[in-house]
């Protein structure tokens, strides 16, 4: 994640994405949007269900970034499964047996999705979670990456600059 958001922003974004799928209401609630609305099926993106979900940073460049790394996590595969991250989460809320959902980091140099179904706990809970693992960059080699290559983002950034939305005044 690095590579596109901030480290705060990322450790942020964690902690709402967990509290979103976390046990009781949360999960029960994420299965009620799964059913009425589909928000992870497959003609949906992960970036569509984030934005929907209200799962991004508010503003800006983080933003934008957030949205990136959605589209990122959504071509990746998991680990062991011919399933990606979308459809892992459409089983678990459409399951008999729908089950609460901890996100956590893993290091970029394994680029896959990790779940593991019998996850166990999380810190004070007693409740089974899947878990879920996505890759992340550290910041210092997303700035090594930077250097050589812009991301989609900064070319979004730079079409709005082309496009005349300057600030300026004409005389």
């Amino acid at each position: 994640m690095g590579a596109f958001v901030p480290p705060m922003i990322a450790f942020h974004m964690e902690g709402e994405v967990n509290l979103r799928f976390a046990e009781g209401d949360p999960i029960a609630e994420m299965a009620a949007l799964q059913a009425e609305f589909g928000l992870f099926n497959p003609e949906h993106s992960l970036r569509s269900a984030a934005a929907i979900l209200g799962l991004a940073p508010l503003y800006g460049e983080a933003r934008l970034r957030w949205f990136d790394y959605m589209d990122y996590l959504d071509g990746l595969d998991v680990a062991n499964s011919p399933l990606g991250l979308r459809e892992t989460l459409r089983q678990n809320l459409e399951s008999g047996d729908v089950r609460p959902v901890h996100f956590q980091y893993h290091g970029s140099d394994n680029p896959v999705i990790l779940v593991t179904p019998s996850g166990g706990t999380v810190p004070l809970s007693s409740v089974s979670y899947l878990h879920i693992s996505v890759p992340v960059q550290s910041y210092m080699g997303a700035l090594r990456v930077a250097k050589t290559a812009a991301p989609p983002s900064a070319e979004r950034r730079e079409g709005r600059r082309k496009s005349g939305s300057s600030t300026k005044k004409s005389k």
